[in-house]
């Protein structure tokens, strides 16, 4: 849904460039959908499904067709693009994209099998064990690993081949999950500044001037990948500053 909600955004927003109609029209189903979300967060609005099946009252008929103006709404934002030649390059990104992403999930999932199917699961699990400090040991080990992996492999690949190894095991001491996942997700953060693979890197380069060298870039990321790791150390030494607002809503 987040990601629903976002492309419908950015299809706005493309579509407000284009012509000073479509700008309108951007900001007239930006506004219903905003307006759409608050009245339903206040119970204004909904849909009526209390007998088991959908009752076809005023309420839940009045939600039908603000919903279907809003679908009108980006649906006249996205032929404004077509007509711009704009959405098909966008079409053939996101196939290409979400492409390479799944047949990295594929490799990394037949990987995880031969190696479990090899016992090398065991292995890793014997070997986290032996470090010393127990729980706190295997965990600082385990985000050692997955900073060093961030200079040379994607996130997605880290999250898909590495974790799923080691998650397992350490999810098996006292360690709260949540803490540990946002942990791995802050340091998953930090593989964008790393050097030579960081995203980050890579979206500077290309908008920076020719007289900004590739290495004045790894220079200037310095910075900022040592304030991420203290961040991190900050979370680690403070665990509630990532469970304490779940345990208080869950």
């Amino acid at each position: 849904e987040a990601a629903a909600v976002g492309a419908a955004g950015a299809l706005l927003v493309a579509s407000a460039e284009v012509s000073r109609a479509a700008r309108i029209r951007a900001l007239l189903t930006g506004a219903l959908a905003v307006l759409l979300f608050a009245a339903s967060a206040h119970g204004l609005l909904r849909v009526d499904f209390s007998s088991g099946r959908l009752l076809l009252s005023a309420s839940t008929l009045f939600t039908a067709s603000l919903l279907i103006l809003l679908a009108v709404g980006l649906l006249a934002a996205g032929l404004s693009l077509i007509k711009a030649k704009v959405l098909r390059s966008v079409f053939s990104e996101t196939i290409y994209v979400s492409g390479m992403i799944f047949g990295i999930i594929i490799a990394a999932t037949i990987m995880s099998l031969v190696f479990r199917g090899f016992g090398g699961d065991e292995a890793v699990s014997d070997l986290l064990q032996s470090i010393p400090g127990g729980a706190y040991g295997m965990l600082a080990v385990t985000m050692l690993v997955i900073f060093l992996l961030g200079f040379i492999l994607e996130f997605v690949e880290i999250i898909f081949i590495v974790i799923p190894i080691v998650a397992p095991v350490i999810l098996q001491t006292d360690i709260n999950p949540v803490w540990f996942a946002v942990l791995i997700a802050m340091n998953l953060q930090t593989s964008f500044l790393t050097p030579p693979f960081g995203f980050a890197l890579f979206y500077y380069r290309s908008v920076a001037p020719a007289s900004i060298t590739t290495g004045d870039i790894y220079r200037a990321v310095t910075p900022f990948v040592f304030l991420q790791l203290a961040a991190i150390a900050t979370l680690a030494l403070v665990p509630g500053l990532a469970t304490w607002l779940p345990s208080l809503l869950f």
